[in-house]
């Protein structure tokens, strides 16, 4: 028994001892399959339009034929407005559309006799008004000029008859040695008998009110001189200067040349002009003024001496006759002046229609009339055929209106809206609303870095979470949009995509979440081994093969790969097989065990 037990520890030490056997390895065939990468995309579907309607034109609102939530089918007529003003509209583009034919017609045609006739007497009366314009300008301003060189002189006249007035009163205002004689003349009725003290006080008046019509008439030369005379010349120079505006027009338009300088050099002379003009009729305003204070006046001394006894005084006759001279010639100075004041004024007038000829008034007679005599020329023609097609454009246009007074679906769909009720009035905006519910549209975002991945136009399969992931549920689709720029979501930057379904699925519906995963390469008939046997050893990434039942290294190339397979480009055949990585054990720690125990058990 001694013995037994003997030999049996040993034998179990000597198992107990000895090194395990090596595990199986775990391989792979090397195998022929399809690789696809693909990026998912997660969001929900959507229509893949909707529209705003609205009505081409603003109008009451006569008709409603929808609801939200019917189903409308392409062209279908949803709401309508008052037609009233859109048929007028179109009534009166229709009008114009013929009156554009006849005229280009009459194009075609050539001079019509009559027409010839109508612009010639436009034409003759337009140059008729333009040379009589000119006629008056000039006439006017050498007659305006004639009358203020000769005012200085007429006022140094009126000076002479003051000087003689005043030397007539001096006989009876200033005192003599002898009384004055009565006067000869039966006073008539009740009227005082003059005497010498009352001719002389009466003299006295008269002679103060000459002293003030005097110095009235010294303002008038100096404002003549300083003020008059320089405004004048100011005028003068000016009308010269308009005068050559008018005669560089006459010489381009004679010529046929271009007007458009002549026509901006007169207008600035002509501006000028005005104000010159301006100025001189305020210094003419200003001698007129003062030759009244001088009328005034000598008015004022003839009935200081016409009152009382004074006015039967036979040495005051001299004085009443001088009177009455200056009274006539200011008279006719105040009346010149007046004239050259009408005068101003009619210069105005000829301007304003000389500068309508000059702007275009006399050349459009005269084109006019050159249209209407001449052949139909090439530009007249196509003159007429644009009007004729803009007539028929607008023509087109209310027409357009008009059946736009009908609201229509533009495609097959849901409304979704309706803002407006019979009676409002709209205008352009939207007036319902409705969603294309027979294409449907995924919209999801990705992240920057699958973003450089996708391309419009890319292969999609599509499913949606609502209606399973079954083969018969699964759809195709198309990327048609990626947003160019990101949207920062949770402090993230993600580009929204959209995926539109080829054919959707019967039950899914706007709203429901899914899934679509763009396929953006994909390889046929590759060489493939599973992603397990894959080794990494720092940048270098290599398989082990089966070689005479050793695992050796292997440098491939790999290709595409998917989250289980990768493709292998070169290094490998199909008659390989490849070693996978042994299942990771997990030991537990020897237990004591009594004697004739087993060994510790590896899991």
């Amino acid at each position: 028994m001694l013995l037994v037990a003997v030999i049996g520890g040993q034998q179990w030490v000597s198992r107990a001892t000895a090194a395990p056997p090596p595990p199986a390895m775990r391989t792979s065939p090397v195998t022929m399959g399809s690789v696809t990468q693909t990026v998912p995309i997660s969001g929900s579907i959507n229509p893949s339009a909707a529209y705003r309607l609205s009505f081409r034109t603003a109008g009451k609102v006569t008709e409603v034929l929808v609801v939200v939530g019917d189903q409308v089918v392409k062209d279908q007529p949803l709401a309508r407005i008052d037609t009233s003003d859109l048929r007028t509209a179109l009534a009166t583009a229709q009008n114009n559309l013929d009156l554009a034919q006849a005229r280009y017609d009459q194009t075609i045609q050539g001079a019509d006799p009559l027409t010839v006739a109508d612009a010639k007497r436009a034409l003759d009366k337009s140059l008729a008004n333009y040379a009589n314009a000119k006629s008056t300008l000039q006439s006017n301003v050498l007659a305006i000029q004639v009358d203020a060189r000769n005012l200085p002189g007429q006022l140094d006249k009126i000076k002479i008859g003051f000087e003689r007035v005043q030397a007539a009163l001096a006989k009876v205002s200033q005192p003599v040695g002898s009384p004055i004689p009565p006067s000869t003349t039966e006073p008539p009725g009740n009227t005082p008998e003059p005497t010498a003290s009352t001719a002389k006080a009466d003299a006295r008046k008269a002679v103060d009110s000459m002293n003030s019509a005097q110095a009235s008439r010294d303002t008038a030369r100096r404002a003549v001189e300083e003020n008059l005379g320089p405004t004048l010349s100011e005028f003068i120079a000016a009308y010269t200067n308009v005068q050559a505006g008018i005669a560089a027009f006459d010489a381009a338009a004679s010529s046929g040349g271009d007007t458009a300088l002549a026509n901006s050099f007169f207008q600035t002379s002509n501006t000028v002009y005005g104000s010159a003009l301006s100025k001189l009729s305020g210094s003419i305003d200003t001698v007129t003024s003062l030759i009244g204070s001088m009328s005034s006046s000598v008015n004022a001394a003839n009935s200081a001496i016409q009152t009382g006894g004074s006015r039967h005084e036979l040495n005051l006759d001299e004085a009443r006759y001088q009177m009455n001279l200056v009274s006539a010639d200011l008279l006719v100075l105040s009346q010149s002046l007046g004239a050259d004041k009408t005068k101003l004024n009619q210069t105005t007038s000829a301007l304003s229609s000389i500068s309508d000829s000059v702007s275009g008034g006399y050349l459009g007679s005269q084109s006019s009339f050159q249209r209407a005599a001449a052949t139909p020329k090439p530009t007249d023609i196509l003159s007429s055929t644009s009007s004729l097609e803009s007539a028929k454009v607008a023509l087109q246009n209310a027409q357009l209106n008009l059946d736009g007074a009908t609201l229509r679906a533009p495609a097959q769909g849901t409304i979704a809206t309706v803002l407006n009720q019979v009676g409002e009035n709209v205008g352009t905006g939207a007036v319902m609303t409705m969603a294309n519910t027979t294409s449907l549209t995924l919209r999801g975002t990705v992240g920057e870095a699958d973003v450089a991945k996708l391309r419009l136009g890319q292969v999609a399969t599509i499913t949606v979470d609502a209606v399973g992931a079954t083969a018969s549920s699964r759809m195709t689709g198309k990327v048609t949009s990626i947003d160019p720029v990101a949207t920062i979501q949770q402090g993230v930057p993600v580009y929204g995509v959209d995926v539109v379904v080829d054919i959707p699925t019967p039950g899914v519906r706007p709203g429901m979440s899914g899934t679509a995963s763009v396929i953006i390469a994909s390889r046929q008939g590759v060489i493939t081994v599973p992603n397990l046997a894959i080794r990494s050893q720092g940048a270098r990434r290599f398989v082990q093969v089966l070689r005479s039942g050793q695992a050796v290294d292997a440098d491939v190339t790999f290709g595409l790969s998917t989250d289980t397979v990768t493709e292998v480009t070169s290094g490998l055949t199909t008659n390989d097989v490849v070693v996978l990585p042994q299942p990771r054990a997990v030991s537990s720690q020897p237990r004591p065990q009594g004697f004739g125990g087993g060994p510790p058990v590896i899991r």
